[in-house]
């Protein structure tokens, strides 16, 4: 059930991002690779999954962070046996006080910046590919 509902909150999420790659996606360059001979799974490989990757790359980094972060499935769906990061730090801020829970939100943080930067420089580099 909590995979189940991490799915549920994360693909809508996903649709958006990728729907949003796929309305400025020039279908020209696909066209143009199945004319000069590939295909469909050549031209899938080499020529649409490139241009999309930044968005799909995007898409599950952010599908990720938010499923990570959400807070009441793993508490509603979990059970008393499964142990989510994000549950073992709600319990933590209600039972105790530790430097622990500081130390893994500094490292969420740092690790969406890093996320962010990374779909940045990507999306940066296939722009810059495409103009050359």
């Amino acid at each position: 059930a909590l995979y189940l509902a991490h799915a549920v909150v994360a693909i809508p999420l996903v649709v958006v991002v990728v729907a949003s790659a796929l309305r400025t996606y020039d279908r020209t360059v696909e066209l143009a690779a199945r004319s000069l001979g590939a295909g469909y799974v050549r031209t899938l490989r080499y020529v649409t999954l490139p241009l999309l990757r930044p968005a799909i790359l995007s898409a599950a980094a952010f599908a990720f962070l938010v499923s990570f972060d959400e807070v009441i499935l793993a508490i509603f769906l979990g059970g008393p046996s499964a142990t989510t990061l994000p549950k073992k730090m709600w319990d933590s801020v209600r039972y105790e006080i530790d430097p622990t829970l500081t130390a893994i939100a500094t490292l969420l943080v740092v690790l969406s910046v890093v996320v962010l930067a990374v779909a940045e420089r990507l999306r940066s580099r296939l722009t810059r590919n495409l103009h050359f």
